[in-house]
């Protein structure tokens, strides 16, 4: 009797640590259930962030940079073109301003 009063106490002291004990082997096979595809999704996850010469969203993404950088520089030449054209346009219609005011005094000259 006074050995399952021992077995019984025992148990009662350890059952804390033996539940915990469980669930850690519990929680660590469910781990070697998973573990195989969070490799293969971190694979594709790595896939798809390091550059590998064209088809990643890293490389992807690089080629969209450039893109975006090129058009910038064109719109600025665009721009300087515009602003070029504008001058000269406003220079023109001052010169244009000038010779019809030339040529209307020549006219009345001539009445």
């Amino acid at each position: 009797m006074v050995g399952i009063i021992l077995v019984i106490t025992i148990l009662a002291k350890a059952w804390p640590w033996l539940r915990r004990a469980f669930r850690t082997i519990d929680a660590l096979t469910s781990l070697a259930d998973v573990l195989p595809a969070l490799i293969d999704d971190v694979a594709r996850i790595k896939h798809e962030v390091i550059p590998n010469h064209g088809g990643s969203l890293r490389d992807a993404t690089d080629r969209t940079e450039t893109a975006v950088a090129d058009h910038g520089t064109q719109i600025a030449n665009i721009e300087a073109g515009i602003q070029h054209a504008t001058r000269q346009l406003a220079a023109t219609k001052t010169t244009l301003a000038r010779h019809t005011k030339q040529l209307q005094g020549l006219t009345k000259e001539s009445e």
